[in-house]
């Protein structure tokens, strides 16, 4: 079932940013006296100068809102990414540096780090609201030019579509990236705030066989899907390579076959 997204104003009277927003969405507008809230399922606003989706459920967590400037990010960015199982799987040690697709982006944390290691990122993303959401994380961390987040950002193209209705040409890029996000237990679900809501906003729907197949046609070199520390094999088609993390694996297809 579609959730029911609208966006709250700042004040009674909409700015010319949120009547531009409900235009691109096709969402209501509600102001936050507005007793219509409690009929949407999430609200994006603009709060501590970003967009923000909150989930308007008495249980939810906080809001969320993608900031690419978060220390956790920035230490995992330093921590020599080369040496971690994101930076292993997509290849960082071989030269030159892989140009890679996110053909699912999420909330861009991993296609953020890539960046940050100097890889050409592009960033696929099908719901529109996360789209508005990253567009607005990318356009807050341009404005710190100099700095170590506004020069990474710079890596990154963002574009809205379903990377299974896309017309993309065969071996096109180094590197495709798949993070469709697999189910987690709501206590587990919880943990991560931002991991929560996107599932609650997206579901888990994800048709495997088809997306590992397009990646497997559009990569040169090697797909690349994350998955869940214990989650099955995408499509049950077992990797050539993984490589395990405490929380996640990112399993490798480096052969292609039927396609080359």
């Amino acid at each position: 079932m579609s959730k029911r997204v609208a966006i709250q104003t700042q004040n009674n009277k909409p700015s010319a940013a949120e009547l531009a927003l409900r235009d691109e969405l096709g969402c209501a507008i509600v102001s936050p006296t507005d007793e219509r809230k409690s009929e949407y399922d999430f609200l994006l606003r603009w709060q501590d100068g970003g967009l923000t989706l909150l989930a308007t459920a008495s249980d939810a967590p906080g809001g969320l809102r993608i900031d690419f400037t978060e220390p956790a990010l920035q230490r995992r960015a330093l921590d020599g990414l080369n040496r971690q199982g994101i930076g292993k799987a997509v290849g960082l040690k071989k030269k030159p540096l892989p140009d890679i697709l996110d053909a699912t982006a999420g909330l861009g944390g991993d296609a953020y780090l890539l960046a940050s290691a100097g890889c050409q990122v592009s960033l696929l993303e099908r719901s529109v609201i996360v789209h508005a959401l990253l567009r607005d994380a990318l356009q807050r961390a341009r404005l710190l030019r100099d700095s170590r987040p506004g020069l990474a950002v710079e890596n990154l193209t963002l574009s809205h579509g379903d990377f299974l209705a896309q017309s993309l040409p065969e071996s096109s890029v180094d590197v495709v990236y798949l993070d469709p996000m697999f189910p987690a237990d709501r206590k587990n679900a919880r943990s991560g705030k931002g991991m929560y809501l996107l599932q609650e906003l997206l579901g888990n729907d994800c048709e495997e066989e088809q997306m590992l197949a397009k990646a497997r046609y559009v990569a040169r070199n090697r797909v690349v899907v994350k998955r869940g520390k214990r989650s099955t094999w995408l499509a049950r088609i077992e990797p050539d390579i993984s490589f395990r993390g405490s929380s996640s694996r990112f399993d490798v297809y480096l052969e292609f076959p039927d396609q080359r």
